[in-house]
């Protein structure tokens, strides 16, 4: 079990990380990967599925901890609200609204990705205009390897359910 989510997490940090524009300001590359989280967790329900049973924590140390980290969040929560969000609480915020989303789904609850993503960024103190502005960032659907586990799982789980439909 170990092992399944320590290459879950290295395949999602990568595709994640690997979404937004290095050259972007840090709360422009944060709502990137958060957009692209939305997309890889509505696109692949057994992933969602699987990270929602395990919990955040749970997950191996890369998936949150580098969009989440302290160092990094200083630079993404907005000035005016810096004096009342520390870096941990605003870590707080957004490993809340990751947990969220999985529940969204699994109930069949539309997911707003550029609603959701400025929810986000309001929290961190942005002003809503500034949010929505940021969530509203062009966004290309994650490009996901066919060889990856998160492929070979989703596949695997819906041949399974066809045998599991046909009469036999």
């Amino acid at each position: 079990m170990r092992a399944v989510v320590d290459a879950l997490s290295v395949e999602m940090v990568v595709l994640v990380h690997g979404a937004g524009d290095n050259a972007a300001q840090p709360a422009e590359r944060f709502a990137d990967g958060i957009r692209a989280l939305v997309d890889l967790a509505t696109r692949h329900p057994l992933l969602l599925d699987f990270v929602s049973r395990l919990g955040v924590s749970t997950l191996g140390s890369d998936v949150l901890k580098p969009a989440l980290a302290a160092e990094r969040l200083v630079d993404v929560i907005a000035p005016e609200a810096a004096g009342d969000l520390s870096p941990n609480l605003a870590r707080g915020f957004g490993e809340a609204a990751t947990l969220a989303l999985p529940f969204r789904v699994k109930v069949r609850t539309p997911v707003n990705a550029a609603g959701f993503v400025a929810a986000v960024l309001r929290a961190l103190g942005h002003p809503p205009t500034e949010a929505s502005r940021l969530a509203a960032r062009p966004f290309t659907p994650l490009t996901i390897p066919t060889d990856s586990l998160i492929v070979r799982s989703e596949s695997a789980r819906s041949r399974g359910a066809e045998l599991g439909r046909k009469p036999g």
